[in-house]
């Protein structure tokens, strides 16, 4: 099992996406009430190094040398990586081996310091997160660590908007009853259309079963609605968009024995960062679909995971390090 590499994952936005976890389980600035994983005790704000710089790089050489070479390689998982103090030097890295385009995915909170947009600079396409432009909301949804102020979080991704020459992607998780009403909406429009550069938005919603039970997902009704009312100044996608899911062709194009056995470690530590159905982890892992079949049954009986009504796999949750 890789300690700090993931995947690769089918993923609508980045195609086969290679993820790379930096930080230890859910260390994260905010306490999101749709994210499936709980900060609470993993908040922090400072900068630091979670994990050795050189084993990183080492583990994604090696993975990469077993695999076809991915679309991206992402930067996403359990926390925030840009509390990795450095991701900056990491991105470089990986873009001199030359091997796929690094995205990072960020929730925007550190964008206001100076550092953390430097290092962001270098990746090829960066995709934060913007839920509201009223404190009250903001703060309701992402339950922030003290000392996030959303102000400057606001004013971090306008100055990264302003600066930033690679694919600028926001994404905007629709919580009903939270932030989509019409205010909401206009408020994040107008905001939107006054970033000096934005490639496109990604409107989501809870579709991983949310630590916080209050917090639903939005049906493809109220989706459409926001987009709608998001206008068409910026092209918009959205978790219910097609090509979501991978095609039975693909599923048994990947579905192939593998060299070495897959473990059942293997399976929980890729759905703890990234849930997935069975499809999408033949696709991920690789595997003959019986033996997938059979250890997502081993690790359901185990109750380290559960099937939900949509497919998708998810953790009962435990730590990764």
């Amino acid at each position: 099992m890789h300690k700090y590499v993931f995947g690769p994952v089918p993923s609508k936005r980045l195609g086969r996406s290679l993820g790379i976890d930096l930080t230890p389980q859910k260390t994260c600035t905010l306490n999101c009430r749709y994210c499936q994983i709980s900060a609470e005790k993993n908040l922090a704000l400072k900068r630091t190094t979670f994990c050795p710089p050189g084993e990183v790089i080492k583990e994604l050489e090696k993975v990469l040398s077993q695999i076809e070479p991915p679309d991206w390689i992402t930067f996403s998982g359990t926390g925030e990586p840009t509390l990795h103090i450095d991701l900056g030097f990491l991105i470089k890295s990986i873009k001199n081996l030359n091997i796929a385009p690094v995205c990072v995915i960020t929730n925007g909170t550190l964008l206001s310091r100076e550092e953390v947009r430097a290092d962001l600079m270098l990746a090829d396409r960066v995709l934060p997160t913007l839920c509201s432009v009223f404190p009250e909301t903001f703060i309701k949804i992402h339950r922030p660590l003290a000392g996030i102020e959303p102000e400057e979080v606001l004013e971090g991704l306008v100055a990264f908007s302003r600066e930033y020459q690679g694919i600028l992607e926001i994404e905007i998780v629709d919580c009903p009853g939270l932030n989509d009403s019409d205010a909401e909406i206009s408020g994040i429009r107008k905001f939107l259309e006054c970033l000096p550069r934005v490639h496109s938005i990604y409107l989501n919603t809870a579709v991983r079963p949310p630590q916080d039970v209050s917090i639903r997902s939005a049906t493809r009704e109220e989706i459409f609605i926001f987009k709608e009312k998001l206008g068409k100044a910026i092209p918009v996608t959205t978790v219910f968009d097609p090509g979501d899911l991978p095609s039975p062709t693909a599923v048994e194009t990947f579905s192939k024995p593998r060299k070495a056995k897959i473990s059942p470690d293997e399976v929980f530590s890729l759905l703890l960062r990234h849930p997935c159905t069975k499809d999408q982890i033949i696709i991920a892992l690789g595997g003959e679909i019986s033996e997938i079949s059979n250890l997502l049954e081993e690790l359901n009986m185990q109750k380290r995971i559960k099937k939900e009504a949509n497919g998708i796999w998810v953790p009962i949750c435990s730590s990764v390090f």
